[in-house]
């Protein structure tokens, strides 16, 4: 964790002279993507524009969950490969990146070992946190020197999906697009 932390602060460092600024630079808004039904949030692009990180908070609601409605709280990291501009037009064709979530809610548990409803090592993971993968693009208007606002798409699966996915040939009653994850959002940017 100390780790990432030096690794955001260095890739976001504006020199020596100033200081990392810590107001966000843009908003955003996701429907699903493995984010909840609907979530939103904040987050900061380093200064060439080829990193960004994103914090939000999303809502499952009852009626799209297995059982009871949940909170996700998620931190996303984004590698943008190269970014094509066409006057007031930015397109980042090719976006990877991944994201942690941690699910709220009495049916997620952090280890099976310490909730007494289960025998032990009954589940081999947490219900509560999940690791995506995903990729991506973004289209992006130009508003004026500063503001922009984006478009986005993201594609991705998660570590259990994976894993259930390659685990005793499941690979052959599962299909690709069983595991996958589809999220649409917007962001508006400030800075």
């Amino acid at each position: 964790m100390t780790l990432a932390l030096a690794a955001m602060l260095s890739a976001f460092s504006q020199g020596e002279e100033q200081k990392v600024d810590w107001i966000p630079d843009h908003a955003l808004t996701e429907f699903a993507g493995g984010k909840g039904f609907l979530s939103v949030g904040f987050g900061y692009e380093n200064r060439i524009k080829n990193l960004q990180f994103d914090f939000q908070l999303g809502h499952l609601p009852e009626q799209f969950a297995a059982g009871d409605d949940f909170w996700i709280i998620t931190a996303t990291g984004i590698y943008n490969l190269w970014n094509l501009v066409k006057d007031d037009f930015h397109f980042k064709p090719l976006r990877a990146g991944m994201h942690l979530n941690f699910s709220t809610g009495d049916d997620f548990f952090i280890n099976s070992a310490l909730e007494a409803r289960y025998p032990q090592k009954y589940y081999w993971w947490s219900s509560a946190f999940r690791f995506n993968f995903f990729v991506g693009s973004e289209v992006t208007y130009q508003i004026d020197e500063k503001k922009r606002i984006s478009a986005f798409y993201e594609l991705g699966t998660n570590d259990l999906y994976l894993a259930s996915y390659f685990h005793d040939d499941n690979y052959e009653v599962l299909s690709v697009s069983d595991i996958l994850v589809l999220g649409i959002g917007v962001k508006f940017t400030w800075k």
